[in-house]
């Protein structure tokens, strides 16, 4: 996300807040954007891609928008910051309006999960590579000491 289009990154999809462009360019490191659809997203269990390039064989489905994913990234996550949130469960919530491409959390906001998926909680990976569940008191601590202000995630 650092990284220009034409070096291999996606930072000009960042303020777009276009997930999948984020997880493509990791396609060398995921093997099948299957792993991008949560089994307990059942509202897009029937969106589900098979393969990161074009279809080349009648049976595959291109990886070519947000539908197949159920993950938001953390666009401003850093190696170098290992609390920050890189990626997690679409169902987070937050004040602002629902269906917001790119929504900010910061660290005076409330933050939850909503019914969709693990019951009022969600996964989340960070930025020093675990994943951990969180409940919503959970997720607000975490936000509370990623070390900045603004978290912002884009949303499939």
């Amino acid at each position: 996300m650092e990284v220009s289009v034409t070096n291999g990154g996606t930072m000009e999809f960042v303020n777009t807040g276009i997930v999948w462009a984020h997880f493509t360019v990791m396609s060398n490191e995921l093997n099948t954007p299957k792993v991008l659809l949560c089994p307990a997203d059942k509202r897009r269990a029937d969106r589900q891609a098979n393969t990161f390039g074009a279809a080349q064989y009648a049976n595959q489905i291109p990886f070519t928008n947000d539908n197949s994913t159920s993950y938001f990234v953390g666009v401003d996550a850093v190696q170098t910051n290992g609390q920050m949130l890189l990626s997690g469960d679409r169902n987070i919530t937050n004040t602002s309006k629902a269906n917001r491409r790119l929504v900010s959390f910061s660290t005076n906001q409330l933050a939850g999960w909503t019914d969709d998926l693990h019951r009022r909680q969600g996964n989340v990976g960070l930025a020093d590579g675990s994943v951990q569940q969180f409940t919503a008191s959970r997720l607000r601590d975490q936000i509370a000491h990623t070390g900045v202000v603004t978290n912002r995630l884009a949303m499939p």
